[in-house]
């Protein structure tokens, strides 16, 4: 009985990364997709106008003192996440919450530089 119960414990973490790897690639193919769509040096006001001209959930620049300093220390570990991926200095981040297939919603991060052109964007489940 006790190896059985080893092997379901085994069983279950294997399981469980799995998923996991399964989650991380999705959003890395979803962030190559973005990219594909709206490669960098897209321009702020096209990404708003093919979103339908709705607006994203927000909109937010950086401080002077840097992302290091920014009240939400989420949003500065990912823009700067998105400087080290890329080498470009990210102005501006924005998230737009939106539907992801029939039954799935999403949110789509873009990183500007200073001239409000894409330099990065991001996916991510909304759950996350």
């Amino acid at each position: 009985m006790r190896d059985v119960s080893k092997k379901l414990t085994v069983l279950a973490a294997l399981v469980v990364l799995a998923a996991c790897a399964s989650a991380d690639e999705y959003a890395a193919e979803r962030r190559v997709r973005l990219l594909e769509l709206h490669p960098p040096g897209t321009p702020r006001a096209r990404i708003h106008e093919e979103f339908g001209g709705t607006e994203p959930e927000f909109s937010l620049t950086r401080p002077e003192a840097g992302w290091r300093t920014f009240e939400s220390a989420t949003i500065g570990a990912r823009a700067l996440a998105s400087v080290k991926r890329t080498g470009e200095a990210v102005a501006r981040v924005e998230r737009w919450y939106m539907p992801d297939g029939f039954f799935s919603l999403c949110y789509v991060w873009f990183y500007y530089d200073e001239n409000d052109r894409v330099v990065d964007a991001e996916w991510q489940y909304h759950t996350d």
